[in-house]
């Protein structure tokens, strides 16, 4: 679903920028037609759009510990990527460091970014939480918020969430 919605934002994308080429070569003659308030409205939305449209500001995205590390746990830091989901047209990973010590762990930065082919989404990274289970395995729970946008209006709302735990624990 999500390879399709991104060709139709694509495609749609690509259609408004040849009207207004068109609209500069045409002028006023590209409305008289029987296609001539399809058109408008295709423009209105377009423009609308456009002017609307704010990236979501990675600074925003991130997850910082005010937790002072003293020199000596400097060794006790973890760096994860983990790949939380990977559809056809992007994938949403995390990205956390964390200090690990015997009986529990504190999460000193993370968020989650989504990449690949991003045409008509946005990615608004929630809340990280990372733990030691009473197995030793350190586990994960992260969320976000996914937004679905056709030229650049927002559409609809997806509520993401993802758990789980890290097979090995990388150094």
């Amino acid at each position: 679903m999500y390879l399709i919605w991104t060709l139709i934002n694509t495609a749609l994308v690509i259609l408004f920028w040849a009207l207004v080429l068109t609209l500069f070569s045409k002028g006023k003659k590209l409305f008289d037609n029987k296609y001539g308030n399809a058109i408008i409205v295709l423009f209105v939305i377009g423009v609308i759009g456009m002017l609307s449209f704010k990236e979501i500001d990675a600074k925003e995205n991130r997850y910082v510990s005010k937790t002072k590390i003293d020199q000596k746990d400097r060794d006790k830091i973890v760096s994860v990527n983990k790949r939380l989901e990977n559809n056809s047209a992007f994938h949403i990973s995390l990205h956390a460091r964390y200090l690990e010590e015997a009986d529990k762990v504190t999460l000193l930065n993370g968020y989650a970014t989504r990449s690949g082919f991003t045409s008509g989404f946005q990615w608004k990274s929630g809340a990280i939480v990372i733990n030691k289970n009473k197995a030793g395995e350190v586990t994960y729970q992260a969320t976000g918020i996914l937004k679905w946008n056709l030229l650049g209006i927002n559409i609809y709302t997806e509520s993401k969430y993802y758990e789980g735990t890290f097979e090995e624990t990388p150094r």
